[in-house]
């Protein structure tokens, strides 16, 4: 009853009649740990029949009693202002609307707009669909629109459809708060920061708006870094802005002034956060990407980073009040000795060019995304990124391949590279393509050698990994190249002769390749793949056929010293070999009889595949002598198992036999090879002449291909279209694609084969 007095005589009011209680106005906190301890305060006003305003007070203490009275409310200017900061974390409950703090409450005559007066009347009612006012204010809404206005906050002020003043009104509290109150505490300015950054997430698209709250944030974390200068990065997350925010101006400003780069962390946050930095569509929607291109490019442009000019113009900051209350009260904060870096365009336009190219890096990934969304971790997403930016672990399988398979030159079926590298989904079109260009940048060949022309293998098909050593491979469809490679295919046919490719063949092979210097290390060693890989899947003989018609008749007998070489390789020459070179001498259209002399003659190795001197000259040139007898027992040998090679090799129609699951060599009649029209059927002579010397290369440009008509006085379209046609018929398939390149599917002769 003391309690009760002492307010009756401060106040000089007298009791009501009765208690009336409308709960308008209830602050508690949450956090205090014994709810029987706490107190409970409820502010009600009413107007009752004698006109005399009234507050209900109602007191509860720590045990069951309760006391309620009703005391006059003061007049205007009687007794303390009754207005007060609602802290975040506290709960406030105005007409009924549970508020979650962050909010002036009161009834006096407080020059605040956002001051929530609980005596003031609000209503249910749908508003008037007028907006409010340039200055809105707590005060001046219609009872509608308080109502509205409280039914926004209790939800969390986060509808997007509200009009805008809402967000203003709420937004005068906290910039009163954090700019005029110096009881504001540090974690708390920090929550109410927070807060602004979701107002601006969320009412950011008004500008006006968005430039208050911005300058506001910005004014209030200047504050602190003038006392705590620091070189570390601000956190701008969501930041969204006409102006580079102030932080960033005064870290990039110190260094400048101190002449010291700008960090590639710093760097990547302006580009991202400055208004006047153009960013495309893939900066967003690969952001890890992005940055680790960017990251990427800007050490390769500006090495330890972005040197900025120390410019006249010195960094100063002044912040205008938006609230109507403060009088549009400015505050400056000048630097005199730190340079504003939006003063001068250089350092920009050297950032924005480091975007686009970044940018350029991560298009063809970006495209990949848009189409194949979620499947950013997967190897096709990979593959449309350069290697450089590959994650981690993607370059860590890539190193264990290089380590295994790749080092060893040990063949592997296409479907276990692809299971290496996580990749289970059936591969595409392109996708074997990509991964041969993505792993040659990564100093990995890959034969069969797709990338120029060769036939995509499938999934059970075996494929050969192998060192590169030099920046770019060299082009790989140079006449000595072709021919080299040809000489290769041919010595796998001739390893393979007697059932089984031996390690001293496959070494004959090597050494052999590395006496050829007019092709270079990383060709070398392509060639050495390609005979791997042949000695397992051998080349069609309808292929080699075609493409040996072709050779002049001293490139012919330089290949055919090589197969001897080769046959020579482990020191033995079976009946097989022998009746393998014979079929394969009369596909150079060698006298077959050659073959007993150059088994004979022990041949060096050969410096290039392109022998200068004819073959009647040969033996003169070497100085070497003939073994007859040698000569003559393999000859007799021969004979011996020509009946039965004869059951299997036949000229009309080639077929293949299986030694431990190697396709083996056809045979053919012993008359010179002069009628090539049976290569695909329904060719007059013309165009089969034609139609070799397309065999001879994977891909022509369409110039290559005017000359090459013109020289064979045949229309070129014409007979493409005519060769294409055959093709369909005989096998089902094209065999020239694309217009410029023009690409030959070089393995469809396969198909006619079988």
């Amino acid at each position: 009853m003391s309690i009760l007095r002492t307010l009756i005589s401060l106040l000089t009011g007298k009791p009501a009649k009765g208690p009336v209680q409308l709960d308008t106005c209830r602050t508690r906190r949450p956090d205090v740990p014994n709810p029987s301890q706490s107190r409970v305060v409820t502010i009600a006003s009413t107007e009752p029949k004698d006109k005399e305003k009234l507050v209900s007070f109602h007191f509860s203490g720590a045990g069951n009693e309760a006391n309620q009275f009703n005391i006059p409310v003061p007049t205007q200017g009687q007794g303390s202002s009754r207005a007060r900061w609602i802290a975040p974390g506290d709960e406030t409950v105005v007409h009924g609307f549970a508020l979650r703090g962050m909010v002036y409450v009161g009834s006096d005559s407080m020059s605040e707009p956002s001051l929530i007066n609980p005596k003031l009347a609000i209503r249910n009612r749908p508003p008037s669909l007028e907006s409010l006012p340039y200055w809105p204010s707590y005060a001046g809404m219609s009872p509608e629109k308080r109502h509205a206005y409280l039914s926004w906050l209790a939800d969390g002020a986060r509808d997007p459809s509200v009009e805008i003043g809402f967000a203003f009104v709420f937004f005068y509290g906290l910039e009163r708060r954090l700019t005029s109150d110096e009881n504001c505490p540090g974690p708390e300015a920090d929550l109410l920061l927070i807060e602004l950054a979701r107002l601006i997430d969320i009412y950011g698209k008004s500008g006006s708006f968005l430039s208050y709250a911005t300058r506001l944030r910005d004014f209030v974390l200047l504050k602190r870094q003038i006392n705590n200068p620091s070189d570390q990065l601000p956190s701008l997350e969501g930041t969204r802005s006409y102006e580079l925010p102030i932080s960033m101006r005064i870290g990039l400003g110190r260094f400048a002034r101190d002449r010291r780069p700008v960090p590639e962390d710093w760097a990547l946050q302006w580009a991202l956060i400055d208004p006047m930095i153009i960013r495309r569509t893939p900066v967003q929607r690969c952001q890890d990407a992005f940055a680790a291109a960017f990251s990427q490019v800007y050490r390769e442009i500006q090495g330890d980073g972005l040197l900025l000019p120390q410019n006249k113009t010195k960094l100063k900051y002044s912040y205008a009040a938006a609230s109507s209350a403060l009088n549009g009260r400015a505050s400056e904060i000048r630097f005199d000795d730190l340079p504003d870096v939006i003063a001068v365009t250089g350092p920009q336009k050297k950032l924005q060019s480091i975007v686009d190219q970044a940018t350029t890096l991560i298009d063809s990934y970006s495209r990949y995304l848009g189409r194949n969304e979620g499947k950013a971790d997967v190897l096709g997403g990979y593959l449309a990124l350069p290697v450089s930016l590959w994650p981690p672990a993607m370059t860590s399988k890539i190193t264990r391949l290089q380590k295994t398979c790749c080092a060893k030159m040990q063949p592997l079926s296409l479907g276990e590279l692809l299971q290496s590298l996580d990749h289970s989904e059936q591969p595409g079109g392109s996708l074997i393509c990509d991964l041969a260009r993505a792993l040659q940048s990564l100093s990995i060949g890959v034969e069969p050698d797709v990338l120029g022309g060769a036939k995509r293998p499938g999934q059970s098909d075996l494929i050969v990994l192998f060192p590169l050593q030099m920046a770019a491979e060299n082009e790989r469809t140079s006449v000595d190249y072709r021919r080299a490679s040809l000489s290769v295919a041919l010595a796998a046919c001739m390893a393979l002769a007697d059932g089984d490719a031996s390690d001293a063949e496959e070494q004959s092979i090597d050494t052999q390749i590395g006496t050829w210097r007019h092709l270079d290390i990383d060709q070398q060693a392509r060639l050495r793949a390609q005979y791997r890989l042949q000695v397992r899947q051998p080349v069609s003989m309808s292929i080699l056929k075609a493409k040996l018609a072709t050779l002049a008749e001293k490139e012919r007998l330089d290949i055919g010293l090589a197969l001897a070489k080769v046959a020579n390789a482990d020191g033995v020459v079976s009946p097989a070999v022998v009746k393998l070179m014979e079929q394969l001498y009369r596909f150079l259209k060698l006298d077959s009889a050659l073959v007993y002399q150059h088994l004979s003659s022990q041949a060096r190795p050969l410096e290039r595949p392109i022998v200068e001197l004819p073959h009647a000259e040969l033996q003169q040139k070497s100085g070497l002598s003939l073994n007859t007898d040698r000569i003559a027992r393999l000859q007799r040998e021969t004979d011996e198992v020509s009946a039965m090679l004869s059951q299997v090799f036949f000229e009309e129609e080639p077929l293949s036999v299986s030694v431990r699951g190697v396709p083996q060599t056809p045979d053919l009649p012993h008359e010179p090879v002069t009628d090539e029209a049976t290569i695909l059927p329904g060719l007059d002579a013309p165009h089969t002449a034609f139609l070799l010397l397309l065999l001879t290369r994977p891909a022509w440009t369409r110039d290559e291909l005017l000359d090459a008509a013109g020289d064979m006085e045949i229309m070129l379209d014409g007979a493409l279209e005519r060769i294409n046609e055959a093709a369909l018929d005989a096998t089902g398939s094209m065999l020239i694609e694309g217009e410029d390149p023009v690409l030959i599917e070089q393995a469809i002769l396969e198909t006619i084969a079988q």
